[in-house]
């Protein structure tokens, strides 16, 4: 992991797509994790997906609070699904102050797909912002 300036911070470090996520006890545990293509034999799917955010603060800083939003977006832009927001408060571990501290954030949802085509999910988080794309295609038997 790259040590940023202090002024680099908040950050989203990674998305994963998975079938499954949870975060126990600052540790993620998911279920067919790593795709980027969703299939379905039909158009409009409703679909359930898990989504998997590693989010860095800055190292040593006392308490914060930042607002996290997901969206997901097709091709053209459109919001496909409604925005998740949380509130991330980020308290300091000052054991571990000169190392950027990591918080995941897991969550399980069920999406509407209306085609097959191009998508992305933005995660922002305070100032940063990260994208992952994903293909819906159609599934032939």
């Amino acid at each position: 992991m790259t040590v940023l300036q202090i002024d680099q911070y908040p950050q989203v470090e990674f998305i994963i797509l998975a079938d499954a996520v949870e975060c126990v006890n600052g540790k993620l545990y998911m279920i067919g994790g790593g795709w980027t293509v969703i299939r379905s034999p039909s158009y409009p799917a409703t679909l359930h997906i898990g989504i998997a955010i590693n989010l860095l603060t800055a190292p040593g800083t006392p308490l914060e609070e930042f607002e996290l939003k997901i969206v997901i977006l097709s091709e053209k832009d459109e919001v496909v699904s409604p925005s998740l927001k949380a509130k991330v408060i980020k308290r300091a571990t000052p054991e571990i102050s000169d190392k950027p501290e990591s918080t995941i954030f897991a969550a399980n949802l069920g999406i509407q797909i209306l085609h097959p085509g191009a998508y992305r999910i933005r995660a922002t988080f305070g100032s940063a912002s990260k994208e992952l794309a994903f293909n819906a295609v159609i599934t032939t038997q």
